[in-house]
């Protein structure tokens, strides 16, 4: 999988919420893009640019019509917005795909080797602890 993709790509995956894209192979969902068209369908392959390669797409057009392609390839630039499906854990996506990087991380970076991005969801998780244990505090003081 990461042998396929070049160097930049994978810092990008790495280092940016391409790593969340990146994770949506596999799924079914919705991508609006900026020209009003909504294209669903599952989802082949995202490359390092956040290139989306769908198969079996329904594809609404502005004007309310619908029409149906086996395939389609949908250019980072015209991508609005994903719709991300409810089944998946967003937080538990990006850390499975920083893992699956996590050698040729380390082979760019050096070492010491873990991304910016792994390092952010890593604070983001021990602010939600302490926030819970903030919370746990505030039920124990509203039971006295």
């Amino acid at each position: 999988m990461a042998s396929e993709l070049s160097k930049k790509e994978i810092q990008k995956i790495t280092n940016t919420l391409v790593c969340l894209a990146k994770g949506t192979e596999g799924y079914r969902l919705k991508v609006h893009q900026q020209n009003g068209v909504i294209a669903e369908g599952l989802v082949d392959k995202v490359d390092g640019y956040m290139n989306y390669d769908m198969r079996n797409v329904r594809i609404q057009l502005p004007n309310g019509s619908i029409e149906n392609l086996d395939q389609m390839l949908i250019n980072s630039r015209k991508i609005k917005y994903i719709e991300i499906p409810k089944e998946m854990n967003i937080k538990r996506t990006m850390e499975n795909q920083l893992r699956v990087f996590n050698k040729p991380v380390q082979k760019y970076l050096g070492k010491k080797g873990t991304s910016n991005l792994m390092q952010k969801l890593k604070r983001i998780d021990d602010d939600a602890d302490d926030n819970d244990d903030n919370d746990d505090d505030d039920d124990n003081n509203n039971k006295k």
